[in-house]
């Protein structure tokens, strides 16, 4: 038998896509091979007419020749039948199979092919092709596929190398499919652990009652044996919180006094991620044999400081892999959070105690004064002791109140409806509005200040403003402390008050960062299952319950994703787009997507005045609190019934009226105040930010929400949108001035 150097030997690649030709090509000459390209079975046909290659590779997608009929040609021609010829393809089902065999295919290659597999199978057909120059002796089997019976003859012989490829990659596809099944039932425990873990540390209080649930948390990890949680106590020492199927003599008092290396180096900061240590000193100096030296250790660590540590024993041989540590790290980062958490409100609770023993003090130094300031102090904290001073919230872009407190609602004469409906203009005489805007545009200024206020009767009062900047319900906003100047006298605690106010404040609003943060991360991980659901519908074949699994993964991963963008939107709010437009029109064309969302037994109606009706807003946000009401709607009906979407122009001057009504059970009276509530939910699938999402578009809107429900005659939900003016139309402010 003569052998060729793999220099002399020259393959014809026809491939139409220029990517995959070059990459082929590439991974041909790297091996010494000389490679010609032809862009399609046509070319390839008018190069083997002046050459012959040593071997054919076509790719079976092309245009003017797919690879089937190049494979026919090639093969029907006595000077090129002996060239072998190697087909790349998808491989989907046995149809290709049999293509290959009526077409005379030597080969298959699935796509996408391992780089060292396809050079084996180059090698292997030019091997063969020498041996078969010297056979004689011919044989031919007969063999089935899809019910058709094919005899192959000795001049078919490449048929067998291609059943054996065939055999070859489906071994591996199922495989990989069996692999991927397992990272995906890995992937859907660890995120049932991580939602469970999210979940209560949101409930948990106290840092023993952390502690205790992160533990029982991870130990739900496959392969963790143990765990045991350490908490920082200044910069040198570590106290032992909670442990969980440890020996005695690492939970004994004063164990945790004997500090090991790996732990002096998490209080010194040298390391920040979690790591596996391979032998502790600590554990394996133990007086008690545990026969465990291992562990994996999880810096519990906040914005630069080092809060404890979280160690985890595995079971003897199991190693914690990168995504496994990842993992860990992210729980290491919730408990880091929750634990921050609980300190802070031991703190604030400390605090709130010192400042009322100084309030106490002050009152009682005050009973000493003079008659007439003991008299003014006492008129004072009855005043005090009935309700606190007037303080509201305004949205700085617009100016809107966006709330107010009882003392603002009596001392200004305007019910809490009215002040929502206006704005920060609205309180102060015309001969003001240059000292407001001045005001506003320097932040220093709006801090403190004497202004002069309009109440509802229209007299005007002078007032000391104490104010601060926050974010309320994710845009700009500013609080505000309105004291009378017959008023001044005030307690220092009120102002303490205010100040513990703000703070709860922005640890909301950590909250929520937090809270984003863990959406985008599940999103992340939803992202990486889309793709093996998808293989997994893709070579279900004809098993009906693998087909049912993957679809139904997918459905939970759409789900997942609606929920995380559902986080997202409450949480981190998008700066709206707010320009005139018709909402006579924003229903029309999203009347057919509603009406697919519905089921055959719903009917949604459109009560409109068929003219535009003009309203300042964000297009997309409002098509988005149409679709959630209409959901929402359907979800209230079981599937059956009536959804009404009306406008109404005429509700109110300055405000257009769109309501959303459904013939469902209704709501009941002790769930009706909280539908709006952020988590809250009465469906077992819920997610609970829906009508949230809803209440916070349209207040930032700068309009307004309510809803009236009777059981079992349905319920409405009633928005008022700012309408935007005709050209030429001039609106005036809600007290005219």
């Amino acid at each position: 038998m003569s052998t060729i150097g793999n220099g002399e030997v020259e393959i014809l690649v026809a491939e139409d896509s220029p990517t995959q030709a070059a990459v082929l090509t590439h991974v041909l000459a790297k091996k010494g091979y000389r490679v010609t390209v032809a862009r399609n079975g046509r070319e390839a046909l008018q190069f083997l007419e002046r050459h012959r290659p040593h071997l054919i590779i076509s790719d079976v997608v092309m245009p003017e020749m797919n690879g089937y009929e190049l494979c026919k040609a090639v093969k029907s021609n006595p000077s090129s039948s002996d060239i072998p010829l190697m087909l790349v393809t998808t491989l989907s089902d046995s149809r290709d199979v049999v293509a290959g065999l009526e077409s005379g295919a030597d080969n298959f290659i699935r796509k996408p092919y391992d780089e060292r597999y396809l050079l084996s199978r180059v090698e292997y057909l030019l091997m063969n092709r020498e041996i078969r120059k010297n056979q004689k002796m011919r044989v031919g089997i007969e063999i089935s596929l899809r019910g058709q019976r094919h005899f192959i003859t000795a001049e078919r012989q490449q048929i067998l190398d291609l059943l054996v490829s065939t055999y070859e990659q489906a071994v591996d596809l199922n495989l990989e499919l069996s692999r991927r099944q397992e990272d995906l039932a890995r992937a859907n425990r660890t995120l049932t652990s991580l939602y469970g873990l999210a979940e209560s540390l949101l409930r948990a209080e106290s840092e023993q009652a952390i502690a205790e649930i992160a533990l029982d948390r991870v130990l739900e990890f496959p392969g963790v044996r143990a765990g045991w949680l350490l908490q920082a106590e200044g910069e040198s020492a570590l106290r032992l919180t909670a442990s969980r199927n440890v020996p005695a003599a690492l939970v004994d008092p004063g164990a945790s006094d004997a500090i090991c290396s790996c732990q002096q180096a998490l209080l010194s900061g040298d390391f920040d991620r979690v790591i596996n240590i391979g032998d502790c000193e600590r554990l394996r100096n133990m007086g008690e044999p545990w026969g465990v030296n291992s562990h994996a250790a999880i810096p519990l660590r906040l914005d630069g400081r080092t809060l404890g540590i979280l160690n985890l024993a595995t079971e003897e041989g199991t190693v914690l892999h990168d995504a496994e540590l990842q993992t860990l790290q992210n729980i290491g980062n919730q408990v880091a959070v929750a634990l921050d958490r609980a300190r802070l409100r031991s703190n604030l609770e400390r605090l709130v105690e010192e400042r009322t023993l100084r309030l106490e003090q002050e009152i009682a130094r005050r009973r000493q004064a003079e008659e007439r300031v003991r008299e003014s102090e006492e008129r004072y904290r009855t005043m005090f002791d009935r309700n606190p001073h007037p303080i509201w919230v305004f949205d700085l872009q617009t100016l809107a109140f966006l709330a107010v407190n009882d003392a603002a609602v009596r001392h200004y004469g305007y019910s809490r409806e009215e002040f929502l409906g206006m704005t920060l203009r609205d309180i102060r005489p015309p001969e003001e509005f240059g000292k407001l805007m001045a005001a506003l545009d320097n932040p220093s200024e709006a801090a403190a200040g004497l202004f002069r206020h309009r109440k509802r009767d229209g007299s005007l009062i002078d007032v000391e403003i104490a104010a601060a900047s926050f974010q309320f319900g994710g845009r700009p906003a500013r609080l505000v402390l309105a004291v009378d100047v017959t008023q001044k006298r005030r307690l220092e605690d009120e102002r303490r008050q205010l100040e513990a106010q703000l703070a709860q404040e922005r640890q909301v609003e950590s909250l929520g960062r937090a809270a984003a943060t863990i959406a985008h991360e599940f999103n992340n991980v939803l992202m990486g299952i889309s793709p093996f659901a998808e293989v997994v519908q893709r070579n279900a074949g004809d098993n009906p319950r693998l087909a049912s699994a993957g679809e139904q993964i997918l459905k939970s991963v759409q789900r997942g994703k609606r929920v995380a963008q559902q986080i997202l939107t409450f949480t981190r709010p998008v700066k709206l787009d707010m320009k005139p437009i018709d909402l006579d029109e924003v229903l029309a064309s999203l009347g057919r997507e509603l009406r697919a969302s519905l089921p055959e037994s719903c009917r949604l109606d459109l009560l409109s005045p068929g003219a535009p009706v003009q309203v300042v807003a964000d297009r997309a946000q409002i098509e988005q609190v149409i679709t959630n009401l209409v959901l929402n709607a359907r979800d209230a009906m079981e599937g059956k019934g009536v959804v009404t979407l009306a406008i109404d122009r005429s509700a109110l001057d300055g405000f257009v009226h769109l309501s959303c009504s459904d013939t469902g059970s209704g709501i009941p009276p002790d769930q009706l105040e909280r539908i709006f509530e952020p988590l809250f939910t009465t469906k077992r699938s819920g997610t609970g930010l829906g009508l949230a999402v809803v209440h916070q578009v349209v207040k930032r809107h700068g309009g307004r929400i309510t809803v009236e429900s009777r059981m079992g005659a349905g319920t409405t939900f009633h928005l008022l949108l700012p309408h935007a003016p005709e050209p030429g139309e001039v609106r005036g402010s809600a007290t005219g001035s």
